[in-house]
């Protein structure tokens, strides 16, 4: 892999900066400030997803988002990709060689990405993998190895992942549980199966002897149907002659009641025949009477509608009349009008000499009030500045009292430094007293566990006195124990004596309060003084506003005189306009009466043409009115003719409605004498057919024989009760039956269940044998699997280290427990025992032995690596640092020029650039 540049825009300290890398050692230099560790956590950021900083931290001063650009070659396809990543918008990969952005969206896709293309193997996290091992932070080279070895477990078990198999072991054990009980759970109900299954073979038995039974009587029982189908089929035959016996005779009687009906239409329709022809007789009598009232008829309907006119006409005539009438009163209107308006012309001739005084008056009023206009408008601006004026006075009021309040806060704001030094003081003291505290504690526990030893040590002075007591002076060694017994005793005295002074002085500094109540009342007071300096900063303003109201109130006092010159002047000129008034209310408005007078001259035209027509308009109603009296003449004529006819009309109207009263009979006696005939003739065929059936009657009785049906009968009955009682004894056995064969099927089932069962047992077995077995592995690899770890970090880290020492006479060892050993002339020496270079190389060389061993990168990032080094060390470093081949891309952050001697690709980076 290799990170071919870098992009940033508004990320951190950087505006709009790129940044080119090349492969080998990339100095990044410049001094402190200008933002070298902000490139680094740019590419943590990106390619990573590591940053100790969260988003708006990132984000430049003023600005929205920040954006990074990584461009860099992929180990997995040695092909360039560009990948950026926005505090806004999240990730955009893009493909350079194909001009197109891969569509990677998802985080969790995006991080398999980024691993599959860095080269990155096993399933560290890639922020961890950062912050752990490639981006070395300040001071933590060789910090690690200087610990003990508790404290060196500590940092590089998790990296080796020591204990990720012994909790793999302990976390199993839960599942190995689980899996016993699931095998003991699966052989409890294969237990269960097998009671359940016990009385399987004798339900067999049951079942096929019941089986046996039902099909012997099932059987019989097809047989005795058969039989009774038989015999119901004889039956029916007989009972066919039997129907056919009955319905004969119904036949038989049925044309009887038809031949006496047909006898009685006989006797009816020959009376019927005789009355129509006497109806015929009489219409014939009739006929010129009726012939009369159609031809009158007819006339006097031709009339009826020649005199349907006449109410029309009638109502015409009446509506001409009143027409005429209107037509006469509105002529007589119009020429009162005429006249009226030849008095107006008289009226206009007088009054046109006021028009000029009119027009005088007029233009002088409206002068008038056009200055009372704009002298009221200077009224309503005089009240509103008025207004303005006063809010304004209270406004500069208030603003006075702010101001003056402001002006004393001055004092309290000038004693804020003392109160924050006094304030520093009393935290130091706070934290002196709680140091004090902590130490009191410790004195205490200590002073108790002397005191504890000292008894002991008083009761052991007691027995080992009583036992030297017996001892004879002249044993040897008896003095010395003494001597030893009572220097150890007054020691302990001393120590306890010693405890005691030093926890009543540590106590005498912890109980005091009053630094605790001297801090609360300063911090009250500084709280006062800083609201006070946050309400002094005010100060300015309000003393600009003040100015600025004082200003408006001067130029509105300076309006508001002119305003009020201009006012005087409205009494004058309110008494003059009313005189005006008068003066033209005196006229009483000329041009307005001649306006309406002309307005009504103007109408004589019109009014002279309407004159014109109405006049005729009546010469052509009075025309109306005599066409309309002669034809009203005529038909009164026609009333005369039809009166006469209708005389003669009720004359023939009797025998006229004998004739109709009778034709409708006369005009049936052909139909009744064809259907005469017809009555007869089937009164001839219901005979005959009656001759046919009384002989088909008389062959069917003697044919036929009750006696055999009842015969039959009785055995179908017979039948019958032999099939009920079998039908009432099948459903029970065949009721057991099922249930047998229900319950067989359920044993059925619960061997197939048994058998399943079984299957999942062994499989259970297998399960949990292989349960155990993982947890054996579990246990037995770590340690190997750890090792192999070990063995190839140290292989790999001897390499570096031989490179980063350009010395090949020397070997490095790594220990399990973690401590850095370097062999040289055959000598093997510790971490502590190197040089301050052979302890910076050593412990590179290791942690870059476990990018190249535990994740299989070949790149690495070095910030500051140099920090708290004199110049000798600075320089080892950056000598190693070059001969290092094994790393195809180095990045140090260094604000010296250690580096810039052992690379030409130098970054440099200024606060302005």
């Amino acid at each position: 892999m290799e990170i071919t540049s870098v992009v940033l825009k508004n990320f951190k300290i950087h505006q709009d900066q790129r940044f080119e890398f090349r492969p080998g050692i990339n100095a990044i230099c410049g001094e402190n400030g200008a933002g070298k560790t902000s490139i680094i956590e740019a590419v943590a950021w990106v390619l990573f997803d590591y940053s100790s900083y969260n988003k708006a931290d990132l984000i430049r001063n003023g600005t929205k988002s920040a954006q990074a650009w990584v461009n860099f070659i992929s180990s997995y396809d040695e092909r360039p990709y560009r990948i950026q990543r926005c505090t806004t918008k999240g990730y955009e990969i893009y493909d350079p060689q194909l001009q197109q952005n891969l569509g990677l969206k998802n985080r969790e896709d995006i991080a398999r990405w980024l691993r599959q293309q860095l080269g990155i193997t096993g399933d560290l996290a890639l922020s961890n993998l950062f912050s752990e091992m490639i981006g070395i932070p300040q001071g933590t080279f060789t910090a690690d190895f200087l610990k003990n070895p508790e404290g060196r477990k500590k940092v590089f078990d998790p990296i080796l992942r020591v204990d990720d198999y012994k909790n793999a072991y302990q976390k199993a054990l839960d599942l190995e549980k689980y899996s016993q009980a699931q095998l003991q759970r699966s052989q409890q109900q294969l237990a269960l199966y097998e009671q359940q299954l016990a009385d399987w073979d004798s339900l067999k038995q049951q079942a096929q002897a019941l089986q046996e039974i039902t099909t012997a009587q099932e059987q019989q029982l097809t047989q005795l149907t058969q039989h009774r189908q038989s015999l119901e089929s004889q039956a029916q035959q007989l009972q066919t002659q039997a129907t056919r016996l009955r319905t004969l005779t119904q036949d038989y009687q049925y044309l009887q009641l038809e031949l006496a009906n047909i006898q009685t239409q006989l006797q009816q329709q020959n009376g019927q025949v005789t009355a129509a022809e006497a109806a015929q007789h009489l219409c014939k009598k009739h006929l010129p009477a009726y012939q009369a009232c159609l031809e009158l008829s007819a006339t006097l309907q031709t009339l009826e509608q020649q005199l349907q006119d006449r109410p029309q006409l009638e109502q015409q005539a009446h509506q001409i009349q009143a027409q005429q009438q209107q037509a006469t009163i509105q002529l007589s209107q119009l020429e009162l009008q005429l006249s009226q308006l030849t008095a107006a012309q008289t009226q206009i001739a007088v009054l046109e000499p006021l028009l000029p005084q009119q027009q005088t008056l007029e233009a002088n009023l409206q002068a008038i009030q056009l200055e009372l206009t704009t002298l009221q408008q200077a009224e309503a601006d005089y009240q509103e500045l008025s207004a303005t004026q006063a809010k304004i006075q209270n406004t500069l009021a208030t603003l006075d009292q702010e101001i003056t309040a402001l002006e004393a806060l001055r004092v309290i704001v000038t004693r804020l430094p003392e109160l924050e030094a006094h304030s520093q003081q009393l935290n130091q003291h706070q934290q002196e007293r709680k140091l004090s505290q902590t130490v009191l504690n410790q004195l205490t526990t200590l002073a108790t566990f002397a005191q504890t030893q000292r008894v002991e040590l008083e009761e052991l002075n007691t027995t080992a006195q009583a036992y030297l007591q017996a001892w004879p002076d002249s044993l040897l060694g008896k003095s010395i124990v003494e001597q030893a017994l009572s220097q150890g005793l007054s020691q302990f005295q001393d120590l306890d004596h010693q405890l005691q002074e030093l926890t009543g002085g540590f106590r005498a500094q912890s109980d005091s309060a009053s630094v605790e109540d001297a801090l609360a009342q300063i911090q009250a007071q500084l709280h006062t003084a800083r609201q006070a300096q946050l309400q002094l900063a005010t100060l300015p303003g309000k003393q600009e506003q003040q100015c600025h109201y004082q200003a408006q109130l001067a130029a509105l006092d300076n309006q508001l005189r002119k305003i009020q010159a201009r006012l005087a002047q409205l009494p004058d000129l309110e008494s003059q306009a009313q005189v005006l008034r008068e003066e033209l209310d005196g006229l009483g408005n000329p041009r307005a009466q001649i306006k309406h007078l002309q307005q009504s001259l103007g109408a004589k035209p019109q009014l002279e043409q309407a004159y014109e027509q109405q006049q005729a308009m009546i010469a052509d109603f009075q025309d109306q009115s005599n066409k309309l009296a002669t034809a009203l003449n005529r038909l009164n004529q026609l009333e005369q003719q039809r009166q006469t006819y209708q005389q003669q009309y009720q004359l023939h109207q009797p025998g006229s409605q004998i004739y109709l009263q009778h034709l409708n009979l006369a005009q049936q006696v052909t139909v009744l004498q064809s259907q005469l005939e017809d009555i007869q003739s089937q009164q001839t065929q219901l005979s005959e057919k009656a001759a046919v059936l009384n002989q088909e009657l008389t062959q069917a009785q003697a044919t036929y024989d009750p006696t055999e049906l009842d015969r039959i009968t009785r055995e179908i009955n017979q039948a019958e009760s032999q099939i009920n009682q079998l039908l009432g004894s099948l459903p029970l056995q065949q009721t057991q039956l099922t249930q047998l064969q229900t319950e067989l099927a359920a044993r059925s089932a619960i061997y197939d269940r048994w058998q399943e069962q079984q299957t999942e047992s062994d499989r259970q077995i297998q399960i949990d044998q292989f349960i155990q077995t993982s947890r054996q592995i579990f246990n037995q690899s770590g340690p190997r699997i750890t090792q192999y770890y070990m063995s190839s970090i140290v292989q790999v880290a001897d390499q570096l280290f031989r490179e980063l020492l350009n010395r090949p006479d020397v070997a490095l060892a790594w220990t399990e427990d973690y401590e850095i050993r370097v062999q040289e002339e055959g000598h093997w020496r510790g971490f502590k025992s190197l040089s301050g270079g052979e302890q910076m190389c050593g412990a590179l060389a290791i942690r870059l032995a476990l990018l190249k061993v535990l994740v299989e990168i070949d790149i690495a990032f070095f910030d500051e690596p140099t920090t708290n080094m004199d110049t000798q060390r600075r320089s080892q470093l950056a000598t190693a640092l070059g001969n290092l081949r094994s790393f195809h891309q180095l990045f140090v952050i260094s604000h010296d020029d250690a580096f810039e001697q052992m690379t030409e690709n130098i970054i440099r980076v200024s606060r302005s650039s």
